[in-house]
């Protein structure tokens, strides 16, 4: 047929739910719940899934195909974000989640299967300056290579991204 689909799909998938805790303000988290249980709906037994917040949080739930460990790990992610993040907050949390990102991935290097990493955020920042271009690069500068190296460990690990921004989370 000339579209795919997961109808067949026997061996199992691995799913890596990542939350970005950091980007969402607390209070929100039902919104992220919601958009997490849609896609429980499209597991299969044989599905396997861990859930991982970031960049503190860590390994809420090792991988499991038990629907009910799943939901009891989203009940623990909480929102910890400002309401009123600066740019610079921006970028430091941008940074902060992109090298715990980068740590994550690189323990998943080397693996036989292929990893399905989605990715919940309210949003990241993107590359920047974070002082002005006569001074010395500030504490938070985000470069493009810092997403490039991201990349790289996401092939290693042999991960696959999907950004999901949950309507109205930010």
């Amino acid at each position: 047929p000339p579209y795919g689909t997961n109808a067949s799909v026997a061996g199992g998938r691995s799913f890596v739910l990542v939350v970005d805790e950091g980007s969402f303000v607390a209070g929100r988290e039902q919104l992220l719940r919601s958009a997490v249980e849609g896609l429980l709906t499209q597991l299969t037994p044989a599905d396997r899934t861990m859930i991982v917040a970031l960049p503190f949080g860590g390994v809420k739930v090792p991988f499991t195909s038990e629907t009910a460990r799943i939901r009891l790990a989203m009940d623990r992610v909480s929102g910890q974000g400002a309401r009123n993040e600066t740019g610079s907050e921006l970028a430091c949390r941008t940074r902060r989640f992109l090298e715990s990102l980068d740590g994550f991935l690189q323990l998943q290097a080397g693996r036989l299967s292929p990893l399905t990493v989605v990715l919940f955020t309210a949003g990241l920042a993107a590359p920047r300056r974070d002082a002005p271009m006569a001074l010395a690069p500030g504490m938070c500068e985000l470069l493009v290579h810092d997403f490039r190296r991201i990349a790289i460990t996401a092939s290693a690990a042999r991960a696959n991204f999907y950004v999901i921004e949950p309507a109205d989370i930010g």
